[in-house]
């Protein structure tokens, strides 16, 4: 399957309504509390457990909104969304890992295979007709937890520099629905979430008419950003450390930037609305970023995109899809170790997705 190679397009970002540090559920309290004077009490907060973290799940899977929700307990959820690409066997359920502990989607990545498998899903149930889509000027929010294992950080061989290019996570990608096995996530109205050139932040890009893909940055106190809306406030004078930016050739990223972690759980939550597709500038058009580590119950934003041109797709008239989950790593040859990327608990709403607090 083609893939297209993250070109560097600078694209102008502008505010928006929500925060640009953080959007989340109402907190826990602390499982215990006292006072000064009184008795310790314990509260009904989730703590961690395998019965709170199915709580926090159905609370966030069944709310007002959802029109697409699953995870991985059962193997059926695992095979009836794998994509038929030759590489089926790679595409696993994994019964003893997962946010609950009772099953998650493993997509194993071999060292010297770019294309470990693919696991896609419509975005909404209920469609069953080609050409679905959510149409213009719909707001969609899609959340997903992942884990990256292994080795998964250290750069693969390939054709850039000695390097392959990079993985992806997720693609907001084309759906198929007379014939899923002829479907592709390569189309010309695609989101994607990528580690590009093994910088280890996740990225966001596009398609633009025009350009094979736009890569969503902008100028920053001077410099280069990389995930445009991480600012972590006035009182750093360090710019590096401040913001997420280009350093230099030998500094991909400042220390200002979210990283990945490997073997550790966390959240990626995806804000869309195209209202219009084609046009440039793309008025309304939105794309927002959050992320959330393992334990932490809020979102850190990284992306905030508003008015971006948005290339249309003949075979996707009302815009994307399908959720692509998938390991692609361009132009890899060769790596010295295998590894995975896990994934669970898929949610797609119309409505605002709470951050996961199990």
């Amino acid at each position: 399957m083609k893939r297209r190679d993250v070109l560097l397009f600078a694209a102008a970002g502008s505010g928006y309504a929500l925060s640009r540090r953080a959007w989340a559920a109402t907190p826990c309290p602390p499982p215990s509390i006292s006072v000064a004077g009184g008795t310790a009490v314990t509260t009904a907060c989730p703590s961690g457990s395998a019965s709170s973290a199915l709580s926090d799940w159905t609370a966030r899977s069944t709310a007002s909104g959802v029109v697409q929700a699953v995870r991985f307990n059962s193997a059926t959820n695992v095979s009836k969304w794998t994509h038929a690409d030759g590489n089926q066997s790679l595409v696993v359920q994994n019964p003893s890992d997962g946010i609950i502990g009772d099953g998650c989607l493993q997509i194993n990545q071999p060292a010297a295979l770019g294309n470990g498998g693919q696991w896609r899903i419509p975005l909404n149930a209920a469609w069953t007709a080609d050409g679905s889509g959510f149409g213009a000027g719909v707001d969609y929010y899609v959340q997903y937890r992942c884990k990256l294992g292994p080795n998964r950080l250290t750069p693969a061989f390939g054709d850039q520099n000695g390097q392959s290019g990079g993985f992806k996570l997720s693609i907001l990608g084309g759906y198929i629905f007379s014939s899923p096995g002829s479907s592709s996530s390569d189309i010309d109205c695609e989101i994607v979430c990528t580690n590009p050139a093994w910088i280890n932040i996740p990225v966001v890009y596009n398609h633009s008419q025009g350009q094979i893909v736009q890569r969503f940055q902008r100028t920053i106190a001077g410099y280069t950003s990389q995930q445009d809306a991480v600012d972590h406030g006035a009182s750093i004078t360090d710019v590096f450390k401040r913001y997420c930016v280009y350093e230099n050739m030998s500094s991909a990223t400042s220390p200002g930037c979210w990283f990945f972690a490997e073997q550790q759980w966390f959240t990626v939550y995806l804000h869309v609305k195209i209202a219009v597709f084609d046009a440039s500038p793309g008025t309304g058009n939105v794309l927002q970023m959050y992320v959330a580590k393992q334990g932490e119950t809020t979102y850190t934003q990284l992306f905030q995109e508003n008015d971006f041109q948005q290339t249309s797709d003949s075979g996707a008239p009302g815009g994307n899809q399908a959720l692509w989950l998938l390991p692609y790593d361009s132009h890899r040859s060769s790596a010295s170790y295998s590894t995975y990327q896990a994934y669970d608990q898929v949610i797609v709403s119309t409505k605002p997705i709470a951050c996961p607090q199990v």
